[in-house]
């Protein structure tokens, strides 16, 4: 069963963050996709976790993110941890989405 990846997305993945902006992270587990259940139970306890710092954390479930979310990732994820493999599956998913938008494959 392919294990859970944590990647960086957002301002801070960029490079583009300000001095207040939050930590935006996003969960995969590549080809069997993290269920909404299981993702409602992650957000909860990131939530909790988070409750004492001082920037937000926004949590995303990669795997049921809609097309044109991916497609605005324009920027290369940055893996904290994790499954390295089912992050590779992720980088695959987001280059498959993206040449198909373009028309160069179908």
């Amino acid at each position: 069963m392919p294990k859970l990846a944590v990647v960086l997305l957002g301002s801070r993945a960029k490079g583009s963050y300000k001095k207040y902006s939050d930590w935006d992270l996003g969960v995969t587990r590549g080809s069997l996709p993290v269920t909404g259940r299981e993702f409602l139970r992650m957000r909860g306890r990131v939530s909790d976790l988070a409750d004492n710092l001082p920037r937000k954390v926004d949590l995303v479930n990669l795997d049921a993110a809609p097309e044109w979310f991916l497609l605005s990732i324009d920027y290369e994820l940055i893996f904290l941890v994790g499954s390295f493999e089912s992050y590779q599956y992720l980088k695959g998913v987001l280059h498959g989405i993206k040449q198909c938008k373009a028309g160069k494959i179908a």
